[in-house]
């Protein structure tokens, strides 16, 4: 710590005082970067520009802004890498080269990532025809619903897994649909027709034949077998009890037969330990795709083919099998890039939108901050169709890169916004704003940008492929943020920032004042209105009780008179 202090404060005391001279020994012709060349830079090139251009400048760059849209959103767009590997240096680095044109003419790397089989079963010619018939799988999963309830920030929690609850087996109409679906997929193109043993590719078409040739009573010497009802008197489809005896016994069956031609990881049902009932069904069958394919384009067209055959499949399924779900091979780093090319959209939208919220917070002007919002997304569309013209592709350091992109495309922007609000309110004058932001903004901007180029240039002789990406990323905005910050944006506020008041949002909050007294003038009169109203029904109370009163009285004395009367009778 106290040596890298001791050698940062050795440069600073020895550079400074060097830069110095030199500076003083250079003649002023080449003094480009003082201030008298700024000045005049901005002065007499950017401000006729955009005093005196600015029409032409909005419409050249918005034409440029809309070619730049079309390159993002419709043709070519950013796509993901058709390469197999993951490319970490250059092309032309020799492990790129290797990996990209090499790989495949060397056997050992070949078949590194294809299955092996135990050497003692297994011959050499049989290892060979495996190699040569390794091929992507069509799995169909039933019984566990496909979804990931495991900690998505936590690449090692794989969840649990959630079991269907309609999911039943033994059901006759189950079974005649599995038969039915099974034989479909024998009918299809994409299905590889596999020669010798399949035990457990469609377990309901082996559990149909093994009860069809069984016979129901079986002697051996003095023994008689009876077989009953696993065996050929049982018709098919079979009675939800009877199905999942006879399950049981074919399955337990199977799994006494040797390694090399069954194993508990192939296809099959898979039963729960606690009642022994069937809880989960792989069906499996091989296709015709090659098994080492790992590039996007292909991978995508092959899930998209069998996936959605596979769905229309279950569109006929009973509602106990309707769950199902279609899955193979090598879809891990496609399912990477996949969620990379679904996921930059709403990347974009986000990180644009969270933009747009600091522009109004901090500016507290709308007018402007739309004005802003609007630049920033051209230097954003442009940048990325720039990097499209360079052949970018999709990938992690890419989408970390266009996520820098929507950070670094607003710091000059919002420094003009700011400057440009705070001068225009001062001096009330449009072009008096601009010319003073020029001439405060302008500079530290255009130093900003330049130093950002640099850096990002000497990048460019990494062989690190990373490294190379991001001194592109960072010369392209660079650029593309310094030409629409300063000419575009200023060439808006020139043509629409005409609104000189500081707080744009003083009449929101005076509206939303003026509504909280109203309402509170509406509570009040309220109030006095019930008051008056409570007032008048208890005189109106009163009042019917002296009336009352009264004509009690008054129907007193008259039953006092006609008593009188009575006992005067």
């Amino acid at each position: 710590m106290v040596e890298n202090f001791s050698v940062r404060f050795r440069t600073s005391i020895t550079t400074i005082p060097s830069f110095t001279t030199f500076a003083k020994i250079v003649p002023k012709s080449f003094r480009f970067f003082q201030k008298d060349f700024l000045q005049n830079f901005f002065d007499k090139i950017i401000l006729k520009l955009i005093f005196n251009h600015h029409f032409k400048l909005l419409s050249t760059l918005s034409l440029i802004s809309m070619i730049s849209f079309y390159l993002v959103l419709i043709n070519p767009r950013l796509k993901v890498p058709n390469t197999e590997e993951f490319q970490i240096f250059e092309s032309n680095h020799l492990f790129e080269r290797y990996d990209l044109e090499y790989r495949n003419r060397f056997w050992f790397s070949r078949f590194d990532s294809r299955p092996s089989l135990n050497p003692i079963v297994a011959s050499n010619s049989s290892i060979n025809n495996l190699r040569n018939s390794y091929v992507l799988p069509i799995r169909i999963v039933f019984g566990i619903v496909p979804q990931d309830n495991g900690n998505h920030l936590d690449p090692y929690d794989r969840g649990s897994l959630n079991f269907d609850s309609k999911f039943d087996l033994s059901s006759q109409r189950s079974q005649v649909w599995l038969l039915e679906f099974c034989r479909d997929i024998r009918l299809q193109s994409f299905q590889k027709p596999t020669h010798g043993p399949l035990s457990t590719n469609c377990f309901i078409e082996t559990l149909k034949s093994w009860m069809d040739s069984r016979k129901c009573v079986e002697i051996i010497g003095d023994a008689v077998i009876d077989h009953f009802p696993c065996c050929e008197m049982t018709r098919f489809p079979y009675e939800p009890r009877i199905f999942d005896q006879c399950l049981q016994e074919l399955v337990d069956r199977i799994h006494r037969t040797p390694s090399f031609i069954f194993s508990s990881t192939q296809a099959g049902p898979r039963f729960n330990r606690t009642d022994s009932k069937a809880k989960v069904l792989v069906i499996e069958f091989d296709s015709i795709y090659d098994g080492a394919i790992t590039s996007y384009d292909n991978i995508h067209s092959i899930w998209i083919t069998l996936n959605r055959w596979v769905e229309e499949q279950l569109k006929t399924a009973p509602e106990e099998l309707r769950s199902g779900w279609f899955i193979t091979n090598n879809l891990e780093f496609y399912s990477l890039q996949h969620s990379l090319a679904s996921g930059i959209g709403k990347l974009i939208l986000l990180s644009v939108s969270i933009a747009l919220i600091t522009l109004i917070i901090t500016t507290r002007h709308l007018k402007y901050s739309l004005i802003s919002f609007v630049s920033i997304v051209c230097i954003i569309v442009c940048s990325l169709a720039i990097m499209i013209l360079l052949d970018w592709h999709l990938n992690i350091i890419e989408c970390i890169v266009i996520s820098l992109t929507i950070g670094l495309s607003i710091d000059a922007t919002l420094h003009y916004t700011i400057a440009f609000k705070n001068f225009a309110n001062l001096y009330e004058n449009r072009l008096l704003g601009i010319q003073m932001t020029i001439a405060q903004i302008g500079g530290p901007v255009a130093m900003s940008s330049l130093t950002t180029f640099i850096a990002g240039s000497i990048m460019l002789f990494s062989t690190v492929l990373a490294y190379i990406q991001i001194g592109t990323f960072l010369m392209v905005i660079s650029v593309s943020s310094f030409i629409f910050s300063t000419l575009f944006h200023l060439s808006l506020f020139n043509v629409l920032g005409n609104d000189f008041e500081w707080n744009h949002f003083e009449k929101l909050r005076r509206l939303i004042n003026f509504w909280k007294k109203f309402k509170i003038q509406t509570d009040h009169n309220h109030n006095r209105i019930d008051l008056n109203e409570n007032k008048s029904a208890q005189a109106f109370d009163q009042r019917i009780e002296q009336n009352d009163g009264i004509h009690s009285k008054q129907e007193k004395s008259i039953k006092k008179q006609r008593c009188l009367h009575v006992t005067s009778i």
